[in-house]
């Protein structure tokens, strides 16, 4: 197990940068500083991932804010959930990656433990991964990233399809149906959420990211006078602040109370945006 003050999206030299202009909106992080603990598989954890039948746990699969990019670890929706259901937390979630990871997690630590539940939130964004025969993890995103070993075979294959929202949908929902299929028969709810919370604390539209979607160019005066004492934004300025994660709880939360047995998949509107609609007047052309 390892602790680190600083990790990915959350830098020193930004956070105190943040500090500096807005005092009272990040004092909390320095008041109480946030520590990120774990394991040696590289998983925001309190354990290793060493198999243990006879532990009761639940499975988290997600991206950053799974594992909870700039927020302590009372504050993650895994976190909160637990406190419902009452099992030890696999936070399975890795900061930047997608939905074939989170299928690839699910069926690589399935069997190490007795897995009561598995909870899914990602919002749908153009995130591939792919994995090496060692099990290495890469991943691209062609919206955000422009790196030459990331760069598919041909452009083409961008613009036409991994950008587009269609296909962006259909690659989400096609590692949901495969999940939803690897846990057929295995009497383990899995419950999906992939629509991103409105943000009720107006944060979002208070900022406006600098040079790097990391960094704050500004946040709109009024609504920092009257919300900097009563946001708890993300240490890195950048991820959700920790009621938008309190709202994803109660909502998987919600959702066990209603679908205890059955699970429940948020479906996308990746049909609608893929396929044609054929009426009588189209068909045989």
């Amino acid at each position: 197990m390892v602790k680190l003050e600083w990790y990915n999206t959350c830098k020193k030299e930004v956070f105190y940068e943040h500090y500096r202009k807005w005092p009272e909106l990040f004092q909390p992080y320095v008041d109480k500083p946030l520590e990120y603990l774990f394991n040696s598989a590289g998983f925001r954890m309190n354990f290793e991932m060493i198999p243990d039948r006879n532990k009761k746990v639940d499975l988290f699969l997600g991206c950053s804010h799974t594992y909870g990019a700039g927020q302590y670890w009372e504050n993650t929706w895994p976190y909160l959930v637990s406190q419902y259901t009452g099992n030890e937390i696999v936070n399975l979630g890795m900061g930047g990656y997608g939905s074939e990871s989170a299928y690839f997690n699910l069926i690589k630590y399935f069997e190490y433990f007795n897995v009561q539940n598995v909870f899914y939130f990602q919002d749908i964004v153009s995130r591939y991964d792919y994995f090496t025969k060692d099990g290495e993890v890469h991943q691209y995103s062609p919206q955000w990233t422009h790196t030459p070993d990331a760069i598919p075979y041909a452009n083409w294959h961008i613009r036409g399809a991994l950008v587009e929202d269609w296909y962006v949908d259909y690659n989400h929902t096609k590692n949901v149906n495969a999940m939803v299929g690897f846990l057929k028969g295995k009497d383990v709810p899995f419950y999906h959420l992939c629509e991103f919370p409105n943000d009720p604390t107006g944060y979002y539209k208070a900022m406006t990211t600098g040079h790097s979607p990391l960094e704050i160019a500004d946040i709109d005066k009024n609504w920092y006078e009257e919300n900097c004492k009563k946001v708890l934004v993300a240490r890195d300025g950048a991820h959700s602040p920790a009621l938008m994660l309190k709202i994803i709880a109660d909502k998987f939360i919600k959702a066990i109370k209603t679908h205890e047995e059955e699970g429940f998949v948020q479906s996308t509107p990746y049909i609608a945006k893929i396929f044609q609609k054929i009426s009588p007047s189209n068909v045989g052309e």
